[in-house]
């Protein structure tokens, strides 16, 4: 169980379009052989008791290996919102909230199996701009939800009149997003667990820059914390106005 949660932790983190990763494993030798199937994603991991190969069991193996084989891509863990390079496996687009986005770089992947297991890109979309796209797992309980803040947020700057470019720039930008892509509870079925169901959200939103550390000069520098404070300032006082 533990070489399967390695591969998943690689899996997770290199596959966009990975909802779930579903395994098989045998151990023992000879006339004691076993097998176990197993179903891991981003809260946590179950599997069946470890069962022989004969009678009823044999069956149930039987269906597995033919599901692997003849399953669809989303009935074995494939987001099909997601298209993906067939010979590298690298995402390439994403369908969000409609729209179509064209995945530029990755800037961010969490290196943790369970839990939020957020990945920020940059994407462009069909106008050729650019914007921030992050996809992370929230557990499904929490009520608040950051789109429907960003969305507020955004409406309330942007009906702001301002003939400033730089206050213009560092609006908070809404784009697309969808509170409940997916969620654990599917695949699971009716197979009951403590661990709290998680849902997957997307969403996309701007402005873009470089990072900090990219600064040429001192003046360079400061101007980005200065930015920085500028930003915060702006969306603390469109939280009050809202």
């Amino acid at each position: 169980m533990g070489t399967l949660l390695e591969k998943a932790s690689l899996i997770f983190n290199s596959q966009l379009h990975r909802r779930y990763i579903l395994g098989l494993a045998f151990f023992g030798k000879g006339a004691d052989i076993k097998f176990f199937f197993t179903l891991i994603d981003r809260a946590g991991a179950i599997h069946t008791k470890p069962s022989h190969l004969k009678g009823y069991d044999a069956l149930t193996l039987a269906r597995i290996i033919f599901a692997f084989t003849f399953g669809s891509e989303e009935l074995l863990g494939i987001d099909t919102r997601v298209t993906i390079n067939r010979l590298t496996g690298y995402p390439i687009e994403v369908l969000i909230d409609k729209q179509v986005f064209t995945i530029v770089q990755e800037i961010h992947s969490s290196p943790y199996l369970f839990g939020w297991g957020t990945h920020v890109y940059i994407v462009k979309d069909a106008r050729g701009h650019f914007h921030v796209f992050k996809d992370s797992w929230i557990i499904a309980t929490h009520q608040s939800s950051k789109i429907d803040h960003i969305k507020k947020i955004s409406s309330v700057a942007n009906a702001k009149s301002s003939t400033d470019n730089h206050s213009r720039f560092l609006r908070p930008r809404f784009v697309a997003g969808e509170n409940h892509v997916d969620d654990t509870s599917k695949p699971r079925g009716y197979a009951t667990t403590l661990i709290p169901a998680c849902i997957r959200r997307r969403i996309v939103t701007g402005p873009i820059g470089d990072p900090i550390t990219s600064y040429r000069s001192r003046v360079e520098c400061l101007q980005a914390f200065i930015d920085i404070v500028d930003r915060e300032c702006l969306i603390l006082l469109n939280h009050i106005a809202i």
